[in-house]
């Protein structure tokens, strides 16, 4: 491993010489220079085995790498766990409500979301710097269109603070007629672990393809529990929080293109039934070009 104070040390010999050689026979121009400082660590350290930054408590400073903030603390984080939702009275929608009263004076420039088709984010900061965060995910029945989402800030104080109120989200379902059955999960939870199926099987038809997935006990889990998604030349299918794991099966690269609008899934006894709809009426030798099965 480098010894970085041995190297700091050659550095530093080598700028002296640039200046008036110093380092070599400390000639009759560099009398009077001040003396040598001496040279010592910074704040940066030796790379880990993997060859990465370790970090440490220091924060990045505005001028040099590894030099000491004087930024302001940028404060605690905290989760947000308290909020309520139902069904919106617009078709296709749900309405979120995140009280902020317990929180103390949000600021409103500070109110932050971002939408993904499976999560939402929000993040809120208060006057004493302390900042709050809501993080749901597995949205239900394929999520959320992020496009059309947003959220309303309801304020009773200042134009630039938020007073004791509250935060509404309102999120664009992907499939208008869908009930969800819950909201999601919140980030803090903990995670369920995440199992790949490899056990299934497949038939080529002249028109179409069918695909099935073994997951024993998946008819007796709500339909909203498992979402499938369907591209030109890719599928992927999640089966969420069964006997306390999620299941996934995925396909990258078909073999041709599907009819995305045409294709589905089924729920079987101890099994899902995945219909692909060719767009082209050819035979299939292989499920997908990656691993030729």
């Amino acid at each position: 491993m480098t010894d970085y104070n041995k190297w700091d040390k050659f550095v530093a010999d080598l700028s002296d010489e640039e200046d008036c050689e110093r380092a070599v026979d400390q000639s009759e121009d560099c009398k009077d220079l001040p003396p040598v400082q001496e040279v010592k660590a910074g704040v940066g350290g030796a790379l880990s085995a993997e060859g990465k930054i370790q970090h440490s408590d220091w924060r990045p400073g505005n001028a040099r790498g590894n030099a000491l903030s004087t930024n302001a603390d940028v404060g605690s984080k905290f989760s947000i766990t308290d909020y309520t939702w139902e069904e919106h009275s617009e078709p296709g929608a749900v309405l979120v409500q995140v009280p902020l009263k317990a929180l103390g004076t949000v600021i409103q420039d500070k109110v932050r979301c971002s939408f993904s088709e499976r999560s939402v984010s929000l993040a809120v900061e208060t006057e004493e710097r302390k900042q709050y965060e809501l993080m749901v995910e597995d949205f239900p029945c394929e999520g959320i269109e992020p496009t059309e989402s947003s959220f309303r800030v309801q304020s009773s104080g200042g134009k630039a603070q938020v007073s004791t109120n509250q935060v509404w989200l309102r999120l664009k379902k992907q499939k208008p007629k869908s009930t969800w059955g819950s909201l999601g999960r919140l980030r803090q939870d903990k995670k369920r672990p995440m199992v790949t199926i490899t056990d299934y099987s497949w038939a080529d038809f002249k028109k179409s393809c069918k695909v099935w997935i073994k997951i024993k006990g998946v008819q007796n889990i709500p339909a909203s529990q498992i979402t499938s998604r369907f591209r030109e030349l890719s599928f992927d299918i999640t089966v969420c929080d069964l006997n306390g794991k999620d299941f996934q099966y995925a396909i990258t690269e078909l073999p041709m293109e599907v009819v995305v609008e045409e294709c589905y899934h089924e729920v079987e006894e101890d099994q899902i039934k995945i219909f692909l709809k060719k767009w082209a009426k050819t035979g299939w030798f292989k499920l997908t070009n990656l691993d030729g099965r």
